[in-house]
């Protein structure tokens, strides 16, 4: 049986008050995949990505993160391995500079001094923050916030990274710095599940999508076959990409603007060599 970076199956959880947040999900993530968890607020992503590190101790059905069940007895295995990234970067960041930050992890899994400094200097390198190094967190804008706390995730060398809604009130250049860096790790053999809402980050980057609504799996497939079912959009409380519904009646499904514009220029093109004209 192939080794999968993530297994769940038939997982329940319900909140204290008695309100049920996951109901019944089952969900394979291969490896070295790029997976987007994708739902409206409160359908359930955050309290599924808690499950994936511990935080949130399994009530019913399993987790298995590269084939190891999410409890006591592998927690610090599981941290290890995978490592999240949570919505809000303060309630990761509370050292006095950035440095300390991200050398926490490496530290407290008792490696010595130098191989720490060494953890630390690639985080920094790969998540563009070298110049952050000595600024104390609370000083940084949003978007540096977040760069140093998926640096903080790095330093332990992890080979999931899990990220709650990691674009979520970033500006255009803040969202691209963060996708680059995503491109980045994956190229370098990392799996990746992000959960989010935006479906046209999700169309645009993920190999496949799970769509969750009101704590339940709706379906899983890939960005394009899932995201363009307008049914399924509607049901889960979302809208299809923008690319998708402008091409909606061309055959045509472009996953990033360079894309469409190309086709909308060759269209163009071809017409003129028709008729002279570009319309």
């Amino acid at each position: 049986m192939k080794l999968k970076a993530l297994e769940i199956e038939n997982l329940d959880y319900t909140y204290p008050d008695g309100t049920p947040a996951l109901r019944g999900i089952s969900l394979e993530v291969p490896l070295k995949a790029r997976m987007v968890v994708l739902g409206a607020n409160g359908s359930g992503k955050s309290t599924l990505l808690l499950h994936l590190n511990g935080l949130l101790v399994t009530q019913r059905g399993s987790v298995r993160v590269f084939g190891r069940p999410v409890g006591k007895r592998n927690l610090a295995e599981v941290r290890r391995r995978g490592g999240m990234v949570f919505q809000n970067p303060d309630d990761q960041l509370f050292s006095t500079s950035v440095t300390e930050d991200v050398a926490f992890g490496p530290r407290n899994l008792g490696l010595d001094p130098g191989e720490v400094a060494r953890r630390v200097a690639r985080a920094l390198e790969l998540t563009g923050i070298q110049e952050l190094a000595h600024r104390p967190p609370h000083h940084l804008s949003l978007g540096q916030k977040k760069r140093a706390a998926i640096a903080g995730v790095l330093a332990m060398e992890p080979e999931l990274l899990v990220l709650d809604e990691p674009t979520a009130s970033l500006d255009p250049a803040a969202v691209r710095r963060l996708m680059a860096i995503l491109e980045l790790l994956h190229a370098r053999g990392r799996t990746i599940i992000m959960a989010t809402h935006d479906v046209d980050l999700a169309y645009a980057w993920a190999d496949r999508v799970a769509v969750l609504s009101e704590g339940r799996l709706l379906a899983v497939a890939g960005a394009t076959e899932l995201l363009r079912d307008e049914e399924l959009m509607h049901r889960a409380s979302l809208e299809p990409p923008v690319l998708l519904r402008v091409f909606r009646n061309t055959g045509f499904f472009p996953r990033h603007p360079d894309e469409a514009a190309e086709w909308v220029q060759r269209i163009i093109a071809e017409n003129k060599r028709r008729n002279g004209t570009g319309f």
